[in-house]
Parts: structure tokens; sequence; C-alpha cells
């Protein structure tokens, strides 16, 4: 029996929906947080993608289709421009499209092995210049895409800012000279201005990372940090230090750290990442509080002054996948909860909570946008026993590795002080060695997340929607990781509030804040877009604007008899929703939809 067919026979004659309650355990609370410059997202976001088709139709629309049809292509002249064009649709915005396809055609006549040696060399479609030594190494400079990549990343920072969808083509002279303009085509839209053309969106899907945390000690010997480091290098692709604050201690680490690049800010918690795997985007630390602070003594009674804590963070960009997404390394005050006279070390627990609190804020900037977040640290508290203490993590989204996977001690025999925390959740977890260290390098490996892809509509001939971010999501269901685009305006609203509820409880006549039945889901996620739609799947469908399932946009309603959905986009090229089903469960999950018999616009 389908999830509504109950409702389709009972509900069309209900006032009203019954008393709801019970609200579902470690809800992931997402707060409006306003995400400074400096906390930016840059992420590629326009490319290739499958539109829907019905089950019983032809196969969908291959790539090909779409971008052919894409009402912000130039009106190419040859196969190589076309290609060229193809390349820069994949991520400048739509109204760069036929600036970027200009300007590689007066750099290379569109030739995607043009070396040029003059000024150090130049590379490729959009002539890279060998100045941007990070870029040419992360990827082939001759593939049109990557090339197209790079171009993209040097017209992002060129206006002195990154992430905003907004650059500059000063960095190429053939624009200063004005030559590009006899290359400069009109779009292929405005040849027929009757056609309804599609813009394409892929978010691709992350790759698997794997993060480590270590306390090296602050009086550990120099070559024991560096062996330390060598094992750390050898199996993670990013990693936290704390106890680092010896600038000598931060120099063999950085020099042992072959291939890797440290985090600028000077503090003793220093971020490590892979240069040939990510490229930064931005950083900056965090003062939780000053040094100097009148604490309980730890050896006994008396008080003394505490060093400061600092939280350093950085945002990196995944240079295969384009995906951002941040690193968070702190190291919590000691003597406030791991201790057994922890109830008499009330200063000690008021700043332990302040620093866990500018954590929190922190991680709620960063992830505002649905960036995934992965937080190291030492945080002296044993898992086994005081973990509630720091449990309000979880209210910002976060789980710690040890409530996922088991692991040995990692300082004596008994005591797990150190953590990765993330919105994501983790495969694998390996406990390594000390190194001279009092605590145990830990490894968690976070598994690939699936990118799901969409259409939108131009409106006389710009996007409907544009996309400004992409969203993380683990369905606890499944264990799946998605990684979402998120549009701003309406269908932005709509899908945040939808995928806010995965994970709650389905029941039926559910309208939240969380419980839900299928038609309650929908009503709900627009009604957070201020848009009112009847509680019931079928008067969805007969009150609501009926489109074509290739025309269907994330955030609308995917229906069929008895079941509705919000619809993300697609995975393969099958339509991915976000509903909730009975039977997936009885709860809120993400899954893909089959048997789809028509989509809805309510706006």
């Amino acid at each position: 029996m389908s999830d509504e067919t109950m409702r389709v026979r009972d509900e069309s004659g209900r006032s009203s929906a019954p008393a709801l309650h019970s609200r579902r355990v470690a809800r992931r609370a997402r707060k409006a947080v306003s995400v400074t410059a400096a906390f930016a997202l840059a992420v590629p976001l326009f490319g290739l993608a499958e539109a829907i088709t019905p089950r019983s139709a032809a196969a969908a629309p291959n790539a090909e289709t779409c971008l052919a049809n894409d009402s912000a292509l130039p009106a190419t002249k040859s196969d190589r421009e076309r290609v060229a064009a193809k390349a820069a649709a994949k991520y400048f915005p739509a109204d760069q499209i036929a600036m970027a396809t200009a300007i590689a055609g007066a750099e290379s006549s569109w030739n995607p092995t043009a070396v040029n040696k003059a000024a150090r060399g130049n590379y490729g479609l959009w002539q890279i210049n060998s100045v941007h030594k990070s870029l040419l190494k992360a990827r082939e400079w001759s593939n049109p895409s990557d090339n197209a990549w790079m171009a993209y990343q040097v017209w992002d920072a060129a206006d002195g800012t990154t992430g905003n969808r907004q650059g500059s083509w000063k960095p190429w002279s053939v624009y200063n000279s004005g030559s590009y303009k006899a290359y400069l085509r009109a779009s292929s839209s405005s040849q027929d201005p009757s056609s309804q053309a599609t813009v394409c969106v892929e978010a691709t899907g992350s790759a698997p990372v794997t993060v480590a945390t270590w306390n090296v000690l602050n009086t550990n010997a120099k070559g024991q940090i560096g062996k330390g480091i060598r094992e750390l290098t050898g199996k993670a692709d990013v990693f936290g230090l704390q106890e680092m604050g010896s600038r000598s201690d931060r120099a063999v680490a950085a020099q042992a750290a072959e291939g890797y690049t440290m985090t600028t800010d000077r503090t003793a918690v220093p971020i490590f990442y892979r240069s040939d795997k990510y490229t930064a985007v931005d950083q900056g630390k965090v003062r939780a509080f000053p040094s100097g602070e009148t604490v309980e003594r730890r050896s006994g009674k008396g008080t003394e002054k505490t060093t400061g804590k600092s939280i350093t963070w950085i945002q990196l960009r995944d240079n295969a996948t384009s995906e951002t997404f941040y690193v968070v390394n702190t190291h919590m005050l000691v003597g406030a909860f791991n201790s057994t006279k922890a109830k008499h070390n009330s200063r000690r627990v008021a700043l332990y909570k302040q620093q866990l609190n500018a954590l929190g804020n922190l991680v709620d900037s960063l992830q505002a946008n649905g960036a995934a977040v992965y937080v190291t640290g030492d945080f002296n508290v044993n898992y086994n026993r005081d973990a509630a203490a720091v449990d309000v993590l979880s209210d910002h989204g976060l789980t710690p590795n040890w409530q996922h996977l088991d692991g040995a001690a990692t300082i004596g025999k008994k005591t797990r002080l150190d953590y990765v925390w993330s919105n994501r959740a983790p495969s694998e977890q390996t406990v390594g060695s000390k190194y001279g260290s009092d605590h145990s390098t830990v490894f968690v490996t976070y598994p690939p997340s699936t990118g799901v892809s969409g259409t939108m509509t131009p409106v006389n001939g710009s996007p409907k929607q544009e996309i400004y971010s992409m969203r993380t999501i683990t369905d606890p269901s499944s264990g799946q990781t998605y990684l979402v685009p998120i549009p701003t305006g309406v269908a932005g609203k709509v899908l945040n509030k939808a995928l806010d509820q995965v994970g709650d409880r389905w029941e039926y006549g559910g309208a939240g804040p969380n419980v839900w039945d299928c038609s309650g889901l929908t009503a709900g996620a627009w009604a957070a877009a201020g848009i009112t739609l009847p509680h019931q799947s079928e008067a969805q469908q007969r009150e609501v604007k009926n489109v074509k399932l290739a025309d269907a946009q994330p955030g609308d309603v995917l229906w069929r008899e008895g079941y509705t959905a919000i619809y993300l986009g697609t995975v393969g090229g099958k339509p991915l929703v976000v509903g909730a089903a009975k039977s997936k469960g009885s709860a809120v999950v993400i899954h893909a939809m089959e048997d789809v018999a028509a989509a809805l616009q309510p706006a």
C-alpha cells in the first residue's frame, strides 16, 4: 500500500490535524547565522545535469542535450569553440559564459593544447600563466574542463574576493586590449527568443577524506615529533595538532610534513593539509579567551594563571571535485571536567564552556550554507565517562567519532580525550601510536558524498533560480551523505526546511514540528517560504500548477498517487526527493522516487 492510500480515502473532509507531540533526539540545530565575507563559500556550481524523465518514458536527456539547449551558451561557429563554451558553462555564471568563450578564443584560438612560452609560460584554452603553479599542478591543463576550472579560480579571485560568483577578466591581456571582442558571440537563445532552454547545475560528489588529530605534548623530543608527523602524513589528508606553541616544534613539524601545508596563524593548534589535493580558500582563528585568566590550581589548593586558548580554522577546496569544506582545530582547557575535583573547579568550568560556545558559534557560521565541517582536538573530556560535558556540540549539528565508531583509548588505558567531530558520518577509525606523547594519533575516515544534479528554467533570458551554496547532509536511515545544490529565494527556503526534517518520524496526519506525513512535509516546506498548500496529496496535485517532469526544478513537489515529496534533483538520471515515507522506516528520508506521475510548481 502506498504511503498515503488511507489518506486519499479518509482525509478529504478532515478540518484539522491531530495533536502532535514528541521530538527527535539529537536534532541538528541549523541556526540562521549570517556568513561574513571571511567565511564565503567558493564553489563552482554550473555544470552538466540530467533532466527528469518519467519511468515509462524514454531515457533522460543526456548532458549534451542539456548543454546544447542552454540559453547561456554562445552561438558557436566551430567544434573547438563549442568545446570551450561547454567547458566554461561548467563553472562560470551564466552571464559570463559568452565572455569566457571569447577570452579563450582570443588567447588560444580555442586550442586546448596551446602553449605560449612567453611570460614564463601560458597553457591551454585560457592560457593559464605559470605563476598559478598550484592550479596547474592540481589538474590537467590540456583538458578543456580542467582549464576552465583554473580560469574560473583566477577570474573569481581577481576582484579581491572569492566565492560570491563575481570576478574580473583583468588578468587576461586580451581583455585589457579589447581583442576578445572579435570572438564575442551572442547567446544561442537570441536566435530563437521563444525557445525555453534550461540552465544546468551539478554538485560534484565529494571525495573521501581522512581527518586526524594528535596532541604532540609540548615537552616531546623533536625526533619523536618528526616520527609522529610522518605517520600522520602517511595516512591522513588533513590533521590538527595540539600543544604546538613552540616555534621550533612547528618548524620541525612543517619540515617533516613533506607535501603538506600548515596554516599561517602562529598558534599552538595548527592545521596541516595535503598540498596536492587541496587549495586553501580562507583561514583564520578565534580567540576563546586570553592568557592570564585566574583558575583553580590543578595540583592543589590556591589559584594559577592559565594560558589563552585559540580555535584555528581553514576553508579548503578539493582540487578534483571543487567541493569546499572546513577544518577546525582546538585544545580545550584542561582540568574542567576530566578531574575528580571538577565540581570544585568552577572557574575552569566557566572558561571551558566559554571556549565551547565560541567553537559552536564558529561552526554555525562555517556550516550555515551546508558545507562539511570537521573539528579536531584534545577536548580534555573522557568520552567513556564525561561526554555530556561536550554534548552541546550536538546542538550545532556535530557528532563525535566515538559516537559512530569504537576504538582504543587515546591516553592511558581507558580514557578517550581526542576527538574528530563532523556534520558527516564517518566510516572508519584507527587509533595509532604515541611517538613520545601521552596521547595517541587518531585517524577518522569519512566516505564520499553523492552529488545531486538539477535543472533550472531561464526567465526572460536569466535563470529563475541561482545556485548560491551546497549543503552536505547525511540521511541517518541509509548512512548516505549527499551534496545538494541550494538555490536562493523561495526554492532555497523550501529545500532547507525539508532537509532540516530528515530523520524526523512519520505519522499519519503529521504536520510538524517533529512528526510528519508526506503531504504534511511538502506543505510545511512550502509554508517556510510563505506559500500555503493543502495538507492532502491528491488536493496538492489538483490545486497546484502541474508541469512537465522534464521541467521540474529543485524545491518542486513530485507526486504519485498517495504520495508527495520535495524534489532535490537527480542522481544517475533518477529523481531524488526528501519525503516522509511510511514505507521507508516511517521517517523523513532522502530516496529515489519511482513512478513519478506529475511535478507540481507552487510558485
